[in-house]
């Protein structure tokens, strides 16, 4: 009996999942191409935003899948002035967004669709674009 009542809902559940219709973007974004159109600012999360040196220009985060499952990641910790507990400058910076990490696409499609169906064009905060 709890086999079929677990089979039942797995069964809800995929076909729920296969019938969720996707947004007509096109129709949405061409309808504000008209006005002006507000900047997106995407602000990446932790698994989101690729970090590197500033001097060598070597990735620090993430470099690859191996990397991030199996590194103790030393090197991303900040070091703090123990007198007044503010972190010390570093040689980090954040140059990109991920694309995909162990095979799933976290930011690659907000960002297409934004550029492809929206006409956003990718900038550089405190770069005026040409």
């Amino acid at each position: 009996m709890k086999l079929i009542i677990y089979l039942s809902l797995v069964l809800l559940l995929v076909s729920a999942c296969s019938s969720m219709k996707q947004p007509d973007l096109q129709r949405l974004y061409s309808q504000s191409q008209n006005n002006a159109q507000p900047p997106v600012i995407l602000i990446p999360g932790i698994l989101g935003s690729k970090l590197r040196d500033k001097q060598s220009g070597d990735k620090v985060w993430y470099g690859n899948t191996l990397h991030l499952l199996f590194s103790n990641h030393e090197n991303l910790a900040l070091d703090f002035d123990p007198q007044t507990l503010k972190p010390k400058p570093d040689a980090l910076e954040s140059f990109a967004v991920t694309g995909r990490i162990a095979g799933q696409d976290f930011y690659g499609s907000i960002i297409t669709t934004l550029r492809e169906v929206a006409g956003y064009q990718k900038g550089i905060l405190g770069q005026p674009q040409a």
